[in-house]
C-alpha cells in the first residue's frame, strides 16, 4: 500500500513544479530508514524524497 502512495506522489509530480508534501516526505523517510520495504518500494521513497521542498529539508 505505501508503494502505491509514493508511485502516486511521484507521478503526480514528473512534468511539473509540485514538490512532495510534508506528510508524504515523513512516510518516504521511514521507508527508506525500515529493513521490512523492498528495494523497489526505497527507489520510490528515494525519488518522492528527492522531490521535496529544499528549504524545509535544510531546517
Amino acid at each position: 500500500m505505501i508503494a502505491k502512495s509514493l508511485a502516486a506522489s511521484a507521478l503526480s509530480q514528473s512534468h511539473t513544479k509540485n514538490q512532495t508534501g510534508a506528510k508524504m516526505e515523513h512516510k518516504a523517510g521511514q521507508v527508506l530508514h525500515c529493513d521490512k520495504h523492498s528495494k523497489d518500494t526505497k527507489t520510490l521513497a528515494g525519488s518522492v524524497v528527492a522531490q521535496a521542498n529544499k528549504e524545509r529539508r535544510a531546517k
